[in-house]
């Protein structure tokens, strides 16, 4: 499956409609993540209030993942041919900052998220590279890391519509990690951005080094 294929049309502005890359790593596998069973009810002043970076060591679950993903990052709405509306914010409605998943409970391999169909793709990874992304966010934290959700962004999707795609595509990373920080408090999970990008591990995971720009991450786990 092809991933984040930007397609040019008219709204594209002519001085910017640039041919964009597509995202599509070797895929081993594909897991469908269903429905959530249950919707928070707090309000949403009180999961701001709550909200506070915090650490742990348990992976989620398949269940919490899906919830997890489903509120903050699955595409709510297409928005004609290659924008679309997602919770969190982003510069002209493209999102191109993909989630890399690592460490669920229950469950090996690294994933990709595909935000259009809920669903996890199993990624065909380089082994060595996988574990050394795990040391990367091990060394950052004071206790094992839990599921890790690396912000892979793909700057062409931003360079098709402006001119200055860098500084646009960083924001959406901070966006994102947010409304990730913001969703795991309402459903009652730990988390806590990284202090690493984990940019050549990630690069050389799946050879995407000349699409990708790794943008950090976030540590996801179950509160104890």
């Amino acid at each position: 499956m092809n991933l984040d294929i930007l397609p040019t049309d008219s709204d594209i502005p002519r001085e910017r409609a640039l041919p964009v890359p597509v995202l599509s790593p070797p895929i081993s596998g594909v897991l469908d993540l269903g429905f959530p069973e249950n919707t928070p009810s707090e309000g949403f002043f009180s999961v701001l209030d709550r909200r506070a970076s915090t650490y742990s060591s348990s992976g989620l679950s398949i269940g919490q993942l899906s919830a997890l993903l489903w509120h903050a990052c699955r595409q709510r709405a297409p928005k004609g041919a290659h924008r679309s509306h997602r919770a969190s914010p982003s510069a002209g409605g493209l999102h191109p900052v993909n989630v890399v998943i690592q460490q669920i409970d229950k469950l090996d391999g690294v994933f990709l998220y595909d935000p259009i169909a809920h669903r996890l793709l199993k990624i065909h990874e380089l082994e060595p590279e996988s574990q050394k992304l795990v040391q990367r966010a091990e060394a950052c934290l004071p206790c094992p890391p839990a599921t890790l959700l690396w912000l892979v962004g793909v700057p062409g999707r931003t360079a098709a519509k402006y001119p200055s795609p860098e500084s646009l595509m960083r924001l959406d990373a901070g966006f994102l990690a947010a409304t990730i920080s913001l969703v795991a408090t309402a459903l009652c999970l730990s988390s806590v951005p990284l202090g690493t990008s984990g940019s050549s591990h990630l690069k050389a995971l799946t050879e995407w080094s000349t699409l990708i720009e790794p943008l950090g991450g976030v540590n996801i786990g179950q509160q104890h």
